[in-house]
């Protein structure tokens, strides 16, 4: 911790689902993006959304 926040890397990018099946068969074909925030040194909250 550093001033009362979390140390970490946040991150963020996007990419294409080639291939989804499942509950993910409807993103196949489409374009994502995803950040990345750290919660504590050794969790992070993922989040993905898809265009």
């Amino acid at each position: 911790m550093k001033d009362g926040k979390p140390i970490g890397v946040e991150s963020s990018g996007k990419g294409i689902v080639k291939f989804g099946s499942g509950p993910f068969a409807g993103l196949s074909g489409k374009s994502v993006k995803f950040v990345t925030t750290p919660v504590n040194p050794i969790r992070f909250n993922l989040e993905f959304t898809a265009d």
